[in-house]
């Protein structure tokens, strides 16, 4: 309840001057987290994902969305307590995802046999920013032009049960006006890029 009453005031209020102070709050909050996820020897890399990793940030709307690779398996706890800690302190405006603390080879287990995994990791070798550590998605191998396909396909598939899931849903989001509105328009522009991407 705290974290929409705070997402509707923020959405409401985003116009200028204060959507500059807002986008400020969030550089900060990921400078932040970035630091907390970096410290000791347990993490290899962190990443900022989608739309925080294009400055595409829209106050009130936008998660803060973090992928970590973690040096070895007992090292990964650790990073997802902070993280977790990190989602709370935040009212989740920093989104806790456990599937996105992993090693590396996790991550290149995903990238080999995963298509669904294929496509969010083939967007983060091209968008995401590396806040810390080494390049890890860089390092990947390219995908074939019928990986490529299959990703796509899985992608459209996700995005058509999100919004099953959250627009015609029964769920708390599903009946928040903000929220619903935003999940269309994504699906809608989410769905548009895949399509081009299949036809060419």
């Amino acid at each position: 309840m705290l974290k929409r009453a705070i997402r509707r005031l923020v959405v409401w209020t985003s116009a200028p001057p204060l959507d500059d102070a807002y986008r400020l709050v969030y550089r900060a909050l990921i400078r932040s987290a970035a630091y907390l996820l970096s410290r000791g020897q347990r993490t290899l890399a962190v990443y900022v994902c989608r739309g925080c990793a294009k400055r595409e940030i829209v106050p009130g709307l936008s998660d803060i969305d973090f992928m970590v690779i973690a040096r070895g398996e007992r090292d990964v706890p650790a990073i997802r307590i902070i993280f977790r800690t990190l989602a709370l302190v935040s009212l989740r405006v920093i989104e806790y995802y456990p599937r996105l603390v992993m090693t590396r080879q996790t991550l290149e287990l995903r990238w080999r046999a995963a298509p669904i995994w294929q496509y969010r990791l083939q967007e983060g070798k091209t968008t995401w920013e590396r806040l810390h550590g080494v390049d890890v998605l860089g390092a990947l191998p390219p995908l074939s032009q019928a990986q490529e396909r299959a990703t796509n396909y899985q992608e459209m598939t996700r995005w058509w049960l999100l919004f099953a899931k959250q627009v015609l849903g029964q769920s708390s989001r599903a009946r928040d006006p903000i929220v619903s509105n935003a999940i269309c328009y994504k699906s809608v522009a989410e769905l548009r890029n895949l399509r081009h991407a299949l036809e060419t």
